[in-house]
């Protein structure tokens, strides 16, 4: 959007500018070279696709995010990131994964929310977002389609449990693959615990970087073998973690995988995406809003226009529009460069 006063669009991150005064709203550069006149610096979670992967080279590193956030981001990276504030940005809690925020602006008279990845359910340790009334709305829309509508997470947490011990009866090991190696993988790891999970190498490293950040979990390494018996076992969902964990198995004649993630409230139940691992069971579980969650939200918040990013921003703004005639449509990109699928 660009008019007289403000502008949105993708640029640095999705950028908001008015007056003199600007914000990169999750920058992929913190470098004077990438930045708006007057601007800001905000990260609102600590997710691999929304945190810097560019920095000031003598200067100082700032971001405004919450203390966990920049903390993780700091031992991941390496990086020496100092806090920001500004009277014009007001943090609020997003819901999506420990130290997750949405970004409240104050420019040229007019109140923006920027929600990044969020969640308006509560759940493990986390309390969901809750709207806010504002001018405009910037949103993701990751499941941006009516199809994708999840199920009460307590019930398919209890779906999962029968399924897991039904498998280690009959003597099959059980690997589960999620998305995000910070906030549902640990999700996970605390509704399984009884099972005494073991966890694959990259959720084990983001797991001792959260101890560091002080949040402790029970979960045992994985190891070249997980023990005699049938075991229980935590992947990354993706292709390299997933060839390490069937290697490392390889000897393991019994055993059944399955996939969590919001996709399986899809047509095809989420195993299509997994087509290519062998999945036999998938469960809709997510940290982010679902269908009906994100419609709800834009109501509550009663903007005059809401901008989309990610997932599905053109199916979605044509629901905004339709129901509840809001204006809205993709943030947009001077690049044309198409919004990538975040989970």
């Amino acid at each position: 959007m660009e008019g007289d006063a403000l502008t949105v669009k993708v640029g640095n991150g999705v950028e908001v500018s008015a007056a003199g005064f600007a914000c990169h709203l999750d920058p992929r550069s913190l470098s004077s070279k990438d930045a708006l006149p007057g601007s800001v610096f905000c990260t609102s979670h600590a997710h691999s696709d929304h945190i810097p992967t560019k920095y000031e080279r003598k200067g100082e590193n700032r971001i405004v995010s919450t203390d966990f956030t920049r903390r993780f981001i700091s031992e991941v990276k390496g990086k020496d990131l100092l806090p920001q504030e500004h009277p014009k940005v007001t943090m609020y809690n997003a819901g999506h994964v420990t130290g997750s925020v949405m970004f409240e602006i104050e420019i040229d008279e007019q109140k923006v929310l920027y929600t990044g990845d969020f969640c308006t359910r509560d759940r493990f340790r986390i309390e969901g977002a809750r709207p806010r009334k504002v001018d405009y709305l910037i949103m993701e829309a990751t499941y941006g389609r009516p199809e994708y509508v999840f199920p009460p997470t307590d019930r398919m947490f209890g779906i999962m449990k029968d399924w897991i011990e039904d498998s280690l009866a009959q003597n099959y090991s059980v690997v589960l693959f999620t998305s995000s190696n910070l906030g549902k993988t640990h999700e996970l790891i605390h509704a399984l615990r009884d099972f005494g999970p073991h966890v694959h190498g990259t959720i084990s490293s983001t797991s001792r970087v959260l101890k560091k950040c002080g949040l402790e979990l029970d979960y045992v390494e994985e190891g070249d073998s997980c023990g005699d018996g049938p075991f229980v076992l935590i992947g990354a969902n993706n292709q390299r973690a997933f060839a390490e964990i069937m290697q490392r198995h390889r000897g393991v004649r019994k055993m059944r995988r399955a996939t969590v993630t919001g996709w399986a409230a899809g047509r095809r139940g989420g195993l299509d995406r997994g087509r290519n691992y062998g999945i036999d069971e998938a469960f809709a579980i997510s940290d982010h809003c679902d269908y009906n969650e994100l419609m709800a939200f834009v109501k509550a918040c009663s903007p005059k226009k809401v901008f989309l990013e990610h997932g599905y921003s053109l199916e979605l703004a044509e629901s905004i529009r339709r129901e509840t005639g809001i204006e809205a449509c993709p943030v947009p990109n001077p690049k044309g460069q198409q919004s990538l699928m975040s989970y």
